[in-house]
């Protein structure tokens, strides 16, 4: 249709919503401060300049589908945040949870002392 008559379609299938234009505008300063805190960059997971290049290529908005390289690892470090570090700047309130109650502690399971998998600790000239 868009070749053939005029043009009514995107020329390109987004996602449902548009993610990478939100992360390059409403949510610019909020993965800026995730991927470039301190806390990222010290955690040494991934290398600050690589997260640099990646994040320009994202904002130049020159091509597509960068999301998929950029969610995750901000997802990762949004987990290990939570997990690792407890951090609750963020909580999400769930109606259902019974207070007090662990996550599998009605199953007999105890979580206890979380520790960073060994990839944190890694040292390739060992």
């Amino acid at each position: 249709m868009n070749r053939h008559l005029f043009p009514i379609f995107p020329e390109w299938a987004t996602l449902y919503a548009d993610y990478e234009g939100y992360l390059r505008t409403d949510l610019k300063a909020w993965g800026e401060a995730l991927l470039f805190d301190r806390r990222t960059l010290d955690r040494g997971v991934f290398d600050a300049d690589c997260l640099r290049w990646l994040w320009e290529r994202h904002q130049s908005g020159t091509e597509l589908h960068t999301i998929g390289k950029i969610a995750p690892i901000m997802t990762y470090e949004m987990v290990l945040r939570r997990l690792y570090e407890k951090d609750d700047t963020n909580p999400k309130v769930d109606p259902h949870r019974v207070p007090g109650r662990e996550c599998g502690s009605h199953l007999g399971i105890s979580t206890g002392a979380l520790t960073p998998p060994s990839i944190m600790s890694y040292n390739a000239d060992q």
